[in-house]
């Protein structure tokens, strides 16, 4: 069995690299660490590996955290990252103006956008003489070896990467785990004014070799859809780091001008809704959540509805909204996902599109626990689907399911799977 690449962290803390009596008295900033949970016989609920990080910092006499990446997760003690791969972003939050003594790294640089973004902004959110503790990914895995998260790995890195890149800073150590497939890096930032070029090389995982930072958007079939993305960057959403867009784009991109209706189960932030009305400038956009705050999200061309989705009916009182598009980024759960796919799929007219998303609650549900409410999983009847639009024949499974399987597959035009969802568009 191979060992959890974060537990190589928390060995290597505790026997004294880095010293642990360098936390004494220092704020410390740890960014990432909530994929992975520790079990023992004394804890068998586990414990998150940013926990155990935290706890020894506190443990050896480390200041308390002041804010976090996400508002309502806002604590005495933690910082964290509702996503890993967004932790470029936290050297801009404005809650985040304090600079740290430590900063330590515990994943995510590989899946960033751009490296070079990512690495400055560590670097930016330490303080001067601060230390910093990295620790990634390295080119000789590329595989799935190891479990991974919801987001793909873009990069890989080696020591030497960052030595040149942090070349104004000092004192580098580092250790290899797995024969040099994981290292953790520790360093000193300088006083010295750096500014990167932007062009800096890293490996990139898509094309197997060393490119410059700045050319790993430029890649893949999909790599021409830009659109969407860029809309995004002034409405932000989490579709961005599930790496959704461009695939949408490819797909949605012939209604950019019509006039017709979209409606997302799942609201949060609004970012999604807001995106949706930027690039659709002649749509009605319709979100609805069990969350009677997001009410707040309405605004011109925006309309809110506040309901809990589990419930048929309340999803059956959505279809004279007349949607064309339809995205279900709601509770993930299975009966939940399975619920809208039954009830709204077959009010879209000719030519419309479903798309199921945050589909991984499906395939990694021991990376997502309390989502399989039911024995049959989203992932598992979208396949079921795919295979009568396949075949053009009834679903072959006769089970309590098998006659909205069947109903759905036979008014499929198109079916496809997509990192993390599903799309479906309607004869």
């Amino acid at each position: 069995m191979t060992t959890p690449p974060l537990l190589h962290v928390l060995n290597s803390i505790t026997a004294g690299f880095p010293d642990l009596k360098k936390f004494k008295n220092k704020n410390v900033l740890v960014i990432g660490g909530f994929t992975t949970k520790f079990v023992s016989d004394d804890d068998p609920a586990g414990i998150y590996a940013a926990d155990c990080i935290k706890n020894l910092a506190l443990k050896f006499g480390a200041k308390s955290g002041k804010t976090a990446a996400i508002p309502q997760q806002v604590s005495s003690i933690d910082i964290v990252c509702d996503y890993v791969a967004e932790f470029e972003e936290l050297a801009e939050n404005p809650d985040l103006k304090e600079k740290f003594e430590i900063v330590i790294v515990l994943e995510g640089l590989e899946k960033v956008q751009n490296p070079v973004t990512a690495l400055q902004a560590v670097r930016n959110l330490s303080a001067e003489n601060g230390q910093i503790i990295l620790f990634f990914r390295t080119s000789a895995e590329l595989g799935t070896k190891y479990r991974l998260d919801f987001f793909e790995d873009n990069w890989r890195y080696s020591d030497h990467d960052i030595e040149d890149f942090f070349k104004a800073d000092k004192n580098f150590k580092s250790l290899s785990f797995s024969e040099k497939e994981f290292i953790l890096m520790t360093f000193k930032k300088s006083a010295k004014k750096f500014t990167p070029d932007g062009e800096e090389n890293f490996f990139n995982c898509r094309v197997g070799k060393k490119i410059p930072a700045s050319q790993g958007k430029n890649l893949g079939f999909f790599r021409e859809y830009t659109e969407l993305s860029k809309v995004a960057e002034i409405e932000p959403t989490d579709k961005v780091e599930h790496n959704y867009l461009d695939k949408y784009e490819f797909v949605l991109q012939k209604f950019k001008d019509r006039t017709f209706k979209i409606l997302e189960l799942g609201i949060f932030d609004g970012g999604s809704l807001r995106m949706w009305k930027r690039y659709f400038p002649n749509a009605e956009i319709f979100g609805v959540d069990i969350d009677p705050r997001c009410a707040k999200f309405e605004e011109e061309r925006i309309h809110v509805e506040i309901a809990d989705l589990s419930s048929e009916e309340n999803l059956k009182k959505l279809i004279p909204i007349g949607a064309e598009i339809i995205i279900d980024d709601a509770s993930h759960i299975w009966s939940h996902q399975l619920k809208s796919l039954f009830t709204l799929f077959p009010a879209l007219p000719s030519g419309g599109i479903f798309i199921m998303e945050d589909m991984e609650t499906s395939v990694n549900p021991d990376l997502f626990p309390g989502f399989n409410d039911i024995k049959i999983s989203a992932y598992d009847v979208c396949e079921r689907v795919a295979r009568v639009v396949m075949s053009k024949r009834p679903d072959a499974f006769n089970d309590a399911l098998s006659n909205l399987i069947t109903r759905v597959g036979m008014a499929t035009e198109f079916i496809a799977m997509i990192k993390g969802s599903c799309i479906l568009i309607k004869r």
